[in-house]
């Protein structure tokens, strides 16, 4: 049984049915109903019915002229035409079958070869009826649908008139009711009933010209919409933004659904036209909605028009694209290549008119990324990475065949564009484009938070930013993603020597961290990402799917399902593979039953899944670390100083043998990567307090492990690449490709002489780092980078293992057992304190309120000594890091200060006029206390005004607070929840105090500086003292953009 979309009965009609399951009545195409009307009807009824299905044709229409001008009838006519219409209804509903193939007949033959029949006049006037007459026509349609004659010639009839009909329904002639879809459509409403039948639709691809009938009408709906001749699209057209041009959308998505209507598209030399049809389509609506940063003033009003361009390319154009892939598997390998061949000419063409050439060097285009506008909507690029990717897997098919570049830059000019989309997603993150409006930060979320967008763009944009990293050099793709991201500043050029080492580039902003930490996860997750080249079974994509959805969270049975792609949702094996990966929550109370990721699945975790949304990364990451924290106790290894904090080294996935997309980590094997390891490395290791976030930090560590893990993969016929990993790790001192490409074995490491590394080389600076208390969490994962760099060479492993230990596995254990020392030490602290504060209390009040201290210092010596440990008044715990302080409260290099809340009042100045004997006057009320003590806390502006600072006595670091402050405004521009969401602005320094989630808005220091001493303290305090809490808001300044 063959399904479709309907809604009328196919029985007997064997293009949607199996014949074996036709009914007693519906016997196929060969039976003909009319021949079971009762005798004495069959002489008159076909004359009758002819009769009167013409009366109907004239009435709507009245002569074949007036026909083919479409004129609009008078309402008479239009009545007289609605009442016949529902007599020949129920005489077909009253006889049967036979009255309904004799009304078909009536319907379909015309009186000579040169006149049209009444159908074909009928649908071509069908918008110029009025809403009852057309009402009625239509639901006649329906119920004559059932017979297989009126089927293909109404299907035949609509193909003929349809770029007329949908010409007047796009130039705004519709039904009454435009609110009503269908209704303002017309006849054209019918397509899925009829481009959803398989085998009538092939025979009307193939003798009806259908694909070239609604390609072409597509292009002329668009047309007034396109400003210049090769687009791009106007999107404030009411075309764009009415949608007329959806229905031709959806039709072509009918007839493509089947897979030798698709095959026909792409390689039928009868459909040429059409095939070229198509790509223009694509061409006209790439590169739409592009926009520049705003740079100087915000936008005044924040416009919609970005879901317009949404619609039209991800929600209608794409899903069609998308279909062209099982037509493809049908054809031959010539014919796909020659099918490849065609959208690589498009976007040549393309490529052409839109990239500027640059006049010197390397690169493939002149981009500047802090003011050239960028662009979310690539479907030529998406659509050519389709094609590509299924040809080179279901025909094997190479990559450089199928693309046709024999040496030149195309593979490069091809990745250019999905590169930028990865820029402006990083941007946007930084807060660069917040002059812009939110609707930017929407786009971005879309793209990377829906699962069909990431199926039909992200997915391809990673897939072309692959094929450019396989058939180019290495260098000149990481080459790309520097300029792209504009950090070529941020490491030397290559060829060129810095004067000294101590000077890296990094340290412009904290957007510049971020922006070298994007394009680090990017060029990571292009070289270990499978998904994208369908380099993985259906069943491996599917479980790899359902474990990532797990660790964000627990699912229900159905969501689980949502968080998969279509496609995969619906596998066979579904049930199995969730079940393989998950326990059962029974359902209790309310809570449904839902579905947890096993503990032993936690090992497939991958921090660099391309399809997380930022959030739900974040949530993930959360969760892992809560998993490896539960572990560790379960062990027998509990404690704070124990806890994970360094996510999973990224791993590539699996390839099947002999794909060239397994040397995808060829890409991180190059100078220019190196380089940037050295800078971030170097401010870790030796640069000041906040020059390299942990995360920066952890993504470089990754990168070592990854490239040192895939060393045999290194490109070694580019000359100005390092000729071994452990060479160039071990002798980078100046991040130059010259110096780099001196160094060889023999000169490092000449015989009989022991090999030391530059003091300021990668591995040397990895090495301190592992040994540093900066980033105490990620020590054990620099240590092992490492040793993976180590176990490349003999020497450069003697190295390290002088420094670490015989084996990464000792410094493990060893530092697994300082930690845990440590928070022993600790535990046992916090519990002498509480047994002394136990003591003091129960001294205090052992005889009552009135029991006294100690009357004389000896008294006071004395009960210090007989006291183990005695609490001061300066003895802090940081709530961020759980440091202590110990003596004094705070120094010039770790200021602390207490979580607190300043606000205006009137409190002092009050205070000081009752001192003087002068109260202030309050309100005449009757509650005059309670108007006291509103005038008494009330905020106030002008010399009286004071400040009220209230603590919740919980202290921190002064650093902790700036990047637990900056963490709150990034997860704020990313749209993620945080703490004190609904009732904090962090426009003006609030947040919650990650204690006891009081709400605060400064730092009140705590400084034993007596004023002689260093004044770098008080210059500090005055630096982290938030006043602009207690200014007036108009002066204060907002949240940076």
């Amino acid at each position: 049984m063959v399904t479709t979309g309907g809604g009328c009965c196919d029985c007997g009609d064997p293009a949607a049915w199996n014949s074996k399951g036709f009914c007693k009545r519906h016997k196929g195409p060969t039976d003909d109903p009319s021949l079971y009307l009762p005798p004495r009807l069959k002489p008159t009824i076909a004359a009758a019915l002819t009769e009167v299905v013409v009366r109907l044709a004239h009435l709507l229409a009245p002569t074949q002229e007036a026909a083919a001008a479409a004129p609009v009838p008078s309402a008479e006519d239009a009545a007289a035409a609605a009442m016949i219409t529902e007599r020949i209804r129920g005489l077909c509903k009253d006889l049967g079958d036979g009255v309904t193939r004799a009304v078909s007949r009536a319907f379909c033959e015309s009186d000579s070869d040169t006149s049209p029949s009444p159908l074909s006049a009928l649908v071509r006037a069908d918008l110029h009826y009025p809403q009852a007459a057309r009402t009625a026509l239509h639901a006649l349609y329906f119920l004559l649908l059932s017979d297989q004659v009126f089927k293909e010639a109404l299907a035949r009839r609509m193909i003929e008139h349809y770029s007329v009909v949908y010409a007047e329904y796009a130039a705004g002639l519709r039904g009454e009711d435009e609110e009503q879809e269908d209704d303002g459509c017309g006849v054209l409403s019918f397509s899925v009933q009829l481009f959803t039948v398989r085998g009538l639709t092939h025979c009307l691809v193939d003798s009806a010209a259908l694909l070239e009938t609604l390609t072409g009408s597509a292009l002329a709906c668009l047309a007034p919409a396109v400003r210049m001749p090769d687009g791009p699209l106007d999107l404030a057209h009411d075309v764009i933004k009415r949608r007329h041009y959806w229905r031709v959308f959806h039709d072509l998505r009918y007839v493509l659904q089947q897979a030798d209507c698709a095959a026909a598209l792409l390689f039928d030399e009868a459909r040429a036209g059409a095939r070229a049809a198509f790509l223009r389509l694509a061409s006209i609506i790439q590169g739409i909605d592009a926009a520049p940063r705003e740079l100087v003033t915000h936008v005044p009003f924040a416009s919609s028009t970005w879901t317009y361009a949404f619609q039209i390319v991800t929600f209608d154009f794409m899903p069609a694209a998308a279909l062209l892939l099982p037509g493809l598997h049908a054809g031959t390998q010539a014919q796909a290549l020659a099918a490849c061949g065609a959208a690589v000419s498009a976007l040549r063409s393309w490529l052409d008119r839109v990239l500027v050439p640059p006049q010197v060097g390397d690169d493939v285009c002149v981009f500047d990324p802090l003011r050239d506008p960028f662009t979310f909507h690539l479907p030529l690029h998406r659509t050519l990475a389709i094609l590509v990717r299924g040809a080179h897997t279901h025909q094997g098919l190479g990559i450089t065949d199928l693309l046709g570049c024999g040496g030149d830059d195309f593979p490069l000019r091809l990745a250019e564009h999905p590169l930028r989309i990865l820029v402006l997603l990083s941007q946007i993150r930084c807060g660069m484009w917040a002059r812009n409006g939110e609707g930017v930060q929407q786009q971005a979320h879309f793209y990377r938070a829906s699962i069909n967008s990431y199926e039909l763009c992200l997915s391809s944009d990673l897939f072309c930013l692959q094929v450019a990293a396989l058939l180019c050099p290495a260098s000149r793709v990481v080459s790309s993603f520097l300029r792209c991201f504009a950090l070529s500043a941020c490491i030397a050029v290559h060829g060129q020597k810095r004067a000294s080492p101590s000077a890296p580039g990094l340290e412009d902003s904290e957007r510049r961290l971020r922006l070298v930490e994007d394009c680090l996860w990017w060029l990571l997750a292009a070289a270990c990402e499978r998904d994208t080249c369908d380099c993985m079974t259906d069943v491996l994509r599917l479980r790899r799917c359902i474990v990532h959805a797990l660790c964000v969270a627990d699912l229900t049975y159905s969501q689980a399902a949502k968080a998969a792609p279509n496609a995969l949702a619906k596998h066979p094996k579904y049930d199995e593979v969730l079940h393989e990966v998950s326990n059962v929550i029974p359902a209790t109370g309310m809570e449904p039953e839902k579905y947890q990721l096993k503990p032993e699945c936690w090992a497939e975790y991958d921090p660099y899944y391309t399809r997380y949304h930022p959030a739900d990364a974040a949530r993930s990451e959360e969760r892992y670390f809560q998993q490896a924290d539960a572990r560790r106790r379960a062990a027998g290894g509990g404690g704070v100083g124990q806890r994970q904090r360094t996510p999973p080294a990224p791993r590539p996935g699996p390839a099947p043998a002999g794909s060239p997309f397994a040397a995808l980590p060829r890409l991180l094997h190059t100078h220019l990567l190196h380089s940037l390891a050295w800078v971030v490395l170097y401010n870790a290791a030796r640069g000041a307090v906040g020059e390299v976030s942990e995360r920066l930090v952890v993504l470089v560590i990754h990168y070592l492990t990854l490239a040192a893990e895939t060393h045999e993969l290194r490109d070694r016929s580019e000359k100005t690449d390092t000729p071994g990993l452990h060479v160039g790790l071990a002798g980078l001192h100046f991040p130059s490709g010259s110096d780099l490409a001196a160094n060889t074995r023999a000169e490092l490491s000449p015989p009989g002489v022991d090999f030391t590394p530059e003091p300021a080389s990668v591995l040397s600076l990895l090495v301190e780092l592992s040994c540093s208390t900066r980033f105490a969490e990620q020590a054990v994962a620099a240590a092992a980078a490492a040793l993976a760099i180590g176990r490349l060479d003999p020497v450069c492993k003697a190295y390290v293992d002088a420094r670490l230990g015989a084996s990464g596995a000792q410094r493990t254990a060893e530092g697994r057992t300082r930690r845990l020392a440590d928070s022993r030490r600790k535990q046992q602290e916090i519990m002498r304190k509480f047994a002394a504060q136990q003591r003091e209390f129960a001294r205090l009040h052992a005889s009552g309120e009135d029991a006294a201290a100690p009357a004389t210092a000896a008294e006071a010596a004395a009960a210090s000594d007989t006291a183990e440990y005695t609490v001061t008044d300066t003895d802090y715990v940081c709530v961020m890091c759980r440091e202590h302080v110990m003596g004094p409260a705070t120094s010039p290099q770790k200021p602390v200060g207490f979580i607190a809340y300043a606000q205006r009042t009137s409190l002092l100045a009050v205070a000081g006029a009752v001192a003087a004997g002068a109260p202030p006057e309050t309100p005449a009320e009757d509650n005059e206390a309670a108007a006291a003590e509103r005038e008494l806390l009330r905020p106030v502006d002008g010399p009286a005004a004071g400040i009220f600072v209230t603590c919740c006595s919980h202290a921190i670091h002064v650093d902790c607070y700036a990047s637990y402050f900056d963490s709150l405004v990034t997860r704020q521009a990313n749209r993620e929840e945080f703490e004190g969401r609904l009732f904090v602005d962090l426009r003006y320094g609030e947040f919650c105090c990650p204690a006891c989630r009081r709400i605060a808005n400064c730092i009140l220091p705590l400084t034993t500086d007596d004023g002689n001493g260093d004044a770098g303290v008080a210059e500090k305090v005055r630096e982290i003292m938030s006043f602009h809490v207690i200014l007036p808001r108009s002066e204060q300044q907002t949240i940076p953009n």
